[in-house]
This record gives structure tokens, C-alpha cells and sequence, in this order.
């Protein structure tokens, strides 16, 4: 299993947990971006929900080019929650561990 396979199942594992039915799915589609790959994989599931993380790219470069999750947003009909990694999260609390709980 590899790293993005393992997130995914971690990440399905923890929605089980609180009583969500949750599959892991990785897409990749070397002909296309992550975000197309992504929503057609979502339609092709008939997913009800497609949840991805953030690394928080710098601002210019994520204006200039769009991230994956924004794109993903903008391209599918399917509710989208983007979740911040760890060190993003921390950053716009102020640095402060568990702010905002």
C-alpha cells in the first residue's frame, strides 16, 4: 500500500468510526489532471461526498495555477470539503495547537 493509500484508508477509517459509510479511493489518471481524475471518479462512484486535503500552497502560485481542491470544487456537481493539513491548520490558528475546538 502505498502513501496516498494509506491516507485514504486512514481517512475512511476515521469516518467509519463516527458512523459514516466511507470508501477509500485514490485516483490517478496519468492522461489527466488530479482534479479531472478525481471528479470522474466521483461521478463513475456516484459519490456523495468528496473530501480532500490542503497543503496550502504559497498564495501566488495557487492563484496563478489553481490547486487540485479548487478545482475540484469548481468542475463537480458533488458537495467537496477541503480539510487543511496539520502544519496549515496550525498556521491559521496563530500557531496554536487545538485553537477553534
Amino acid at each position: 500500500m502505498d502513501a496516498s493509500e494509506q491516507l485514504a484508508a486512514e481517512g475512511a477509517g476515521r469516518a467509519r468510526a463516527l458512523g459514516l459509510k466511507a470508501e477509500p479511493r485514490v485516483a490517478s489518471v496519468p492522461e489527466k489532471t488530479a482534479a479531472e481524475a478525481i471528479v470522474d471518479l466521483a461521478e463513475e462512484i456516484d459519490a456523495s461526498l468528496i473530501v480532500l486535503g490542503s497543503r496550502g500552497r504559497r498564495r501566488l502560485p495557487a492563484l496563478l495555477s489553481g490547486s487540485t481542491a479548487t478545482r475540484v470544487m469548481h468542475f463537480t456537481g458533488t458537495s467537496t470539503l477541503i480539510i487543511p493539513s496539520g502544519p496549515l491548520a496550525a498556521a491559521r490558528r496563530g500557531g496554536r495547537a487545538g485553537a477553534g475546538r
